[in-house]
């Protein structure tokens, strides 16, 4: 428990301000009622200035928040009317409500909230941690939904933009974020991120801010937390060219419109031979990081994205080398997922 301050120091999800409660991406979060999250916990704190509360939930450290606008319609009125105590918003009220997972932040928040009867048992932990998992599962889909805001932001797009925030920091440690053309999206950057004689420049004391710049893109963490970082930052139009290399973007082509809209794509490889009805592929765990990671197998042509919520209900985490069985799913793009993995031996290959 935080001193019943939340996910975020008291400062709400978001504010309406987007996932990031900073304003980045310009993305608001749609209230949602989800089946399978319903779950009920003890209020510890609600600010009648600030507007929001905290709810406890069994086998939890984090609170979950909640503002006046998620009470219940019945609640809400009398709320509204007669206020938070003739309500029964009051710290120790037992509170019925559905979870939802702000996407890109994993914050907890209550929706339809609801005062239920005194001794009322709060939810187990069991029963929590299956609604938080159901939470998370929406919360990826709509994130990526949500990423491509005007359909300019793509992972290896190469695009223009203009620098809108620059802190050149010390010992060249300097960062900001760019917008792209045609898109609001705060795209953030390293002083590191840039070519060696824009550096240089900058070192001089050149004002980047409001300059005009080419850059490539990557999406970060697999695209579970809506952040993007440009790299090849230049000043110069020559610049911002996408490695040949680079595994998440496409390639080739010739330029097919502006700077800001040359998101490219690579013709993507007919798999159909892996992804017959029923079948299962074997492979091998490349990495893992606790939510999501990668897996190998022979015969495709890169490696393949899995979640955690794939793995066996009762599967922790996996280790590099741990054999599997998994079905392919191909993504726009051409990029692998896989679904319903399952654990098998060490793959020998690899361990020896």
């Amino acid at each position: 428990y935080d001193g019943g301050k939340g996910y975020d120091g008291g400062k709400g999800y978001d504010g309406g301000k987007g996932y990031d409660g900073k304003g980045k991406g310009k993305i608001k979060v749609e209230k949602k009622i989800i089946p399978g999250t319903e779950v009920t916990g003890s209020l510890k704190t609600w600010s009648q200035e600030k507007g929001y509360g905290f709810v406890g939930v069994e086998g939890q450290e984090l609170d979950v928040y909640f503002q006046a606008f998620d009470l219940l319609e019945q609640v809400k009125q009398q709320f509204d009317s007669q206020g938070p105590e003739a309500a029964g918003v009051v710290p120790g009220a037992m509170m019925h409500f559905w979870l939802q997972q702000m996407p890109g932040t994993g914050r907890l928040r209550g929706r339809d909230v609801s005062i239920v009867a005194a001794g009322t048992p709060p939810s187990d932990p069991e029963t929590v941690t299956a609604a938080i998992a159901k939470a998370a599962e929406v919360a990826r889909e709509d994130l990526a939904q949500t990423q491509v805001s005007s359909g300019l932001i793509v992972d290896g797009a190469e695009l223009s933009g203009t620098v809108k925030m620059f802190n050149p920091g010390q010992e060249n440690k300097g960062y900001g974020f760019i917008n792209a053309e045609g898109d609001s999206t705060d795209l953030y950057f390293q002083t590191k991120d840039m070519r060696p004689e824009d550096q240089h420049r900058l070192a001089e004391g050149f004002n980047l801010i409001g300059q005009p710049v080419w850059f490539w893109l990557e999406m970060l963490d697999g695209g579970r937390t809506g952040k993007w970082r440009a790299h090849d930052v230049s000043l110069s139009s020559e610049g911002g060219k996408r490695p040949a290399e680079y595994a998440g973007g496409g390639g080739g082509g010739e330029n097919d419109g502006p700077a800001a809209k040359r998101a490219r794509t690579e013709p993507t490889p007919d798999l159909s031979a892996f992804t017959q009805p029923g079948q299962r592929l074997q492979g091998s765990v490349k990495s893992f990081n606790g939510n999501f990671g990668f897996l190998t197998s022979e015969g495709l042509p890169s490696d393949v994205f899995f979640l955690k919520s794939e793995l066996p209900a009762e599967t922790e985490s996996v280790e590099p080398a741990q054999g599997v069985e998994f079905e392919l799913l191909v993504q726009d793009g051409g990029k692998l997922r896989a679904k319903a993995v399952t654990l098998t031996a060490l793959m020998a290959s690899i361990v020896e």
